[in-house]
């Protein structure tokens, strides 16, 4: 976001005076050269996530790559992170759980239904609860 604004903006001088700046992000980019501390995260095709662009159309999002480098999705981490602080500690060292995470979700809020992997590949089961 530092990016963003100009270089008189109150927020800039504010980011820069912080004793600690933690950015979240798939690259160093200009709030990654002011922050402390660099957390790597995937890039948005090396993940699982669901969006919903338009009221009422909801779509998943498949991983298109395995990730490239050491490092897990921001949802992931926010898992892990929990656990630290001793929530959700069922979804504690998977990296596969934030799917489990996303697929819980739209069997229990989207279709109802769910997810099943038969032979690598995932099917929509729709069958109500």
């Amino acid at each position: 976001f530092v990016y963003q604004l100009s270089s008189d903006h109150p927020l800039q001088s504010a980011v820069r005076g912080l004793k600690n700046v933690v950015y979240v992000g798939d690259r160093i980019d200009e709030t990654g050269q002011v922050a402390h501390y660099v957390i790597p995260v995937d890039h948005p095709l090396e993940t699982w996530n669901d969006h919903e662009p338009l009221d009422g159309l909801y779509l998943i999002q498949q991983p298109t790559i395995r990730p490239l480098y050491d490092s897990r999705s921001f949802e992931q981490s926010m898992i892990q992170w929990m656990t630290l602080d001793g929530a959700t500690p069922r979804y504690a060292g998977d990296e596969s759980l934030w799917f489990e995470y996303v697929q819980n979700y739209w069997k229990s809020n989207i279709i109802r239904g769910s997810l099943i992997k038969k032979n690598n590949k995932f099917f929509i089961n729709y069958k109500n609860k």
